[in-house]
């Protein structure tokens, strides 16, 4: 199974300083757009905790995109970790720290356009597009070396 949902939200760089209290509400705000998304888009959040409960393990890809300027990778995870604890919560029920779900960032600057997530959530067959090869490869006989 795979999920795919835009989360229109203000996502924060560690490095711009602010207020904790002013911080605080853009974390409460990231929260809620993204429990409104997922009902939004999948229906009642019960039911899709569910499904995904059901289909665990899961790979949950959160990719920022933004268009007023590009992007360094080490605020990656930090700039989304409301949005991370929100989807544990929301979609699976779950705290972020379980071993059964694996988080992946990305970033994509467009020129342009508002600051948003993408989430998309992949269980079941659709991990493999995201997921190393579970086995490493066979080394190859080489004639004339035992031990």
């Amino acid at each position: 199974m795979q999920l795919t949902v835009r989360v229109d939200t203000p996502i924060p760089s560690p490095n711009r300083r602010q207020h904790w209290g002013s911080l605080a509400d853009v974390r409460k705000r990231q929260r809620a757009a993204v429990a409104a998304a997922l009902r939004e888009a999948f229906g009642p959040l019960p039911d899709l905790r569910a499904r995904l409960q059901a289909e665990l393990p899961a790979v949950v890809v959160l990719e920022r995109v933004s268009g007023s300027h590009k992007l360094d990778t080490d605020n990656a995870s930090y700039s989304m970790k409301s949005i991370r604890d929100a989807i544990a919560a929301s979609a699976f029920g779950l705290d972020d720290s379980d071993p059964n779900i694996r988080w992946t960032y990305h970033q994509t600057h467009e020129a342009g356009s508002a600051t948003y997530c993408v989430v998309t959530i992949r269980t079941g067959q659709d991990m493999r597009l995201c997921k190393p090869p579970l086995t490493p490869p066979k080394p190859s006989n080489t004639a004339g070396f035992h031990r």
